[in-house]
């Protein structure tokens, strides 16, 4: 039975050119087209003809054999990646990321799908405990803002939470948001730690991206000098002067309240006291001149550290009742005693550095806040009338404590 010519394999015929010289033609079909190739060797000739041949037969070229050591699945595998990135610049630009990213990334998301909510936030509370660059109330709040968001979303495993659920989770709580912004800051340093040497649970931050809006800061409130004397005054009276010394540090040392809490009577040297880094919000150390004022009612305060309000809730609320403040307001003794020493100074740059923030801030929230003679009836506000007084030279316009029924009924028993 004859065989068709396109079932022939590739033959090798010999011919003369007109210039006199010797070609060999390789000459078959493949894949239903028919081929002629002319080469001037005979020895090129056979081999392409052992090429075309393979070829044909569905196996790997003689070229590919020599040029390559991969096998056939590899092969096959390197096809798959040249068609699904058909630009050379892309497919090395591809494997250079796998390189130098992806596979650590992909290492760590098999890792993290083996590792729950609940087992990272156990290492990372043994972390809090043993970090010495972190102060206690910032290890309290970690702990509680990221105690919170497990107890609400659920032990889930950390590859599965997203932007999306943190999002989700900031969404459903009912504050405001400001104390969001807080929880999404805390949940941020716990992702960005899950994400670090070497623990990589995690290949990224799911808070990177998550952004909470916040209204447009308003001016600071103070205390008109009426309120600020109703506090200072039941602030000395009410169980022995417990809450005394956080007021008048805030009131007329223009401390935070963090601040308040951290100040220790040896910081107190000639008339200075320095807040330092790791005791103020900014992380940034200050050296404040103690007005003469702070001065009399540090020593009316006595020794020891300022009573936290936040450890005696009961007891804050009486304070405040018995000061007649309903609606205290947050930093309120902070923002009256800078806007107090900004009037008696004139200066941005004294003020920034007397109550450890910018210039930029206190020009657009301090300034213009209080008159001349109410910053000068202010800093006069010592303990007792005599010194008041002679700070104000005479009896004129010498602003009177309130007194207390008791007093009163005490007096007219005399």
């Amino acid at each position: 039975m004859a065989v068709k010519a396109h079932e022939r394999g590739f033959q090798i015929t010999e011919f003369q050119n007109r210039s006199g010289t010797t070609s060999y033609r390789v000459e078959g079909w493949l894949r239903g087209a028919r081929l002629r190739e002319n080469h001037s060797t005979l020895l090129r000739a056979q081999a392409r003809r052992q090429e075309l041949e393979n070829e044909r037969l569905g196996q790997r070229t003689v070229e590919v054999m020599r040029a390559t050591w991969l096998t056939a699945e590899q092969l096959k595998e390197c096809e798959w990646a040249v068609h699904q990135l058909p630009e050379p610049d892309e497919h090395r630009r591809a494997v250079q990321w796998w390189v130098d990213y992806g596979r650590v990334q992909s290492i760590a998301n098999r890792q993290s799908n083996n590792i729950r909510l609940d087992d990272a936030v156990v290492a990372f509370r043994a972390y809090l405990e043993k970090a010495v660059d972190l102060r206690d109330a910032t290890r309290r709040n970690l702990r509680y803002r990221v105690a919170m968001f497990v107890s609400e979303v659920g032990n889930l495993p950390l590859s599965e939470i997203t932007p999306e659920c943190v999002e989700s989770w900031l969404g459903s709580r009912k504050t405001s948001a400001v104390t969001k912004d807080n929880d999404r800051r805390a949940l941020a340093r716990f992702f960005t730690w899950c994400t670090q040497r070497p623990q990589r649970f995690i290949v990224s931050n799911p808070c990177r991206e998550i952004r909470v809006a916040k209204p447009e800061r308003e001016a600071p409130e103070i205390y008109p000098m009426r309120k600020a004397l109703r506090i200072l005054a039941a602030a000395r009276r009410f169980r022995k002067g417990r809450f005394l010394k956080f007021v008048v540090l805030t009131l007329f040392g223009g401390l935070r309240p963090t601040e308040a809490l951290r100040f220790r009577d040896e910081q107190l040297v000639d008339g200075h006291f320095r807040v330092e880094g790791r005791q103020s919000k900014t992380g940034e150390a200050r050296t404040i001149e103690a007005d003469p004022v702070l001065l009399a009612w540090l020593k009316v305060a006595g020794e020891g550290n300022a009573s936290d309000p936040q450890k005696a809730k009961p007891l804050w609320k009486r304070f405040k009742a018995k000061a007649k403040i309903e609606d205290w307001i947050h930093d309120g003794l902070r923002h009256t005693a800078i806007s107090h020493y900004f009037r008696r100074c004139g200066s941005y740059g004294l003020t920034a550095e007397w109550a450890g923030n910018s210039e930029a801030t206190i020009k657009a929230h301090y300034a213009a806040r209080t008159t001349t003679a109410e910053s000068a009836a202010y800093w006069s506000l010592f303990p007792d009338r005599k010194s008041r007084r002679k700070s104000r030279g005479g009896d004129a316009g010498v602003v009177q404590f309130p007194v207390s029924a008791k007093a009163v009924k005490k007096a007219g028993a005399r």
